[in-house]
């Protein structure tokens, strides 16, 4: 399988000066769940090389609490190993990821609708400034760090939400598609795809519709946003671009 090297893809260093350092205390869990957030939150390019010694130096890290942290990524599917012992994060067939998305459309929706009537006003008023924060970065979006900032916050949106339904095991499921998925919107900032892309505000509508405590609305908005975004990446060639 040959690899379409992207400008963000292929060892950036930027990618891997933006995570957040660890303490000393349970260093694996610690670095694992820093490398599951970058992930999701579409840090990473696929087909990206992923060194252990970058992850550990942007870490401020051995490279040891590194490498059990990337074992356990390359055990769940979200990172691969190579033939040549190297790790990468994964590149997903169209059909694959056209899987992950369908499910997505089905799972999460649901998720969002049961949780419109589960957040709080204090939510509600955190989630309207996670937007807020989005809006000001959109008008910012050429500046060094604030694509990566404004996906970062899109991922903390939707799990807040996600997260009033207080089970473990539909969090977990959620987080599984969207490790899978991250590193594709990581394609979505690059270039005038970036720009293209975030002309259209995907979020507004599921903040208004939670705002006004509607289920069917909500259910509906975060359906769009999902199949919005994966059209846009298919449509723009980033799938059948990576692979050939």
């Amino acid at each position: 399988m040959a690899v379409r090297q992207t400008g963000s893809a292929v060892d950036s260093k930027a990618s891997f000066q933006s995570l957040s350092s660890v303490n000393k205390l349970s260093l694996p869990d610690q670095v694992f769940a820093s490398l599951r957030d970058a992930l999701m939150s579409g840090r990473f390019a696929p087909g990206q090389r992923m060194p252990l010694r970058s992850i550990a130096s942007a870490l401020g890290t051995s490279t040891m609490p590194a490498r059990e942290a990337v074992n356990r990524l390359v055990e769940i599917g979200a990172l691969e190993l190579l033939p040549n012992r190297r790790v990468s994060v994964p590149v997903l067939t169209v059909e694959r990821y056209r899987d992950i998305a369908t499910a997505r459309s089905i799972i999460e929706p649901a998720a969002a609708e049961n949780a419109t009537v589960r957040l709080s006003e204090r939510d509600l008023a955190e989630l309207g400034e996670m937007y807020a924060k989005m809006a000001q970065l959109l008008r910012h979006i050429d500046e060094e760090g604030a694509a990566q900032e404004r996906m970062k916050l899109d991922k903390a949106f939707f799990f807040k939400i996600y997260a009033a339904n207080e089970s473990p095991i539909l969090m977990s499921t959620i987080e599984s598609f969207w490790i899978k998925t991250g590193p594709y919107l990581n394609l979505l900032m690059e270039g005038v795809t970036k720009k293209v892309w975030l002309k259209g505000d995907q979020i507004k509508p599921v903040l208004d519709a939670l705002t006004e405590r509607h289920p069917e609305r909500v259910r509906e908005a975060v359906r769009s946003n999902i199949q919005t975004a994966f059209e846009f990446i298919d449509e723009h060639g980033e799938l059948n671009g990576l692979v050939r």
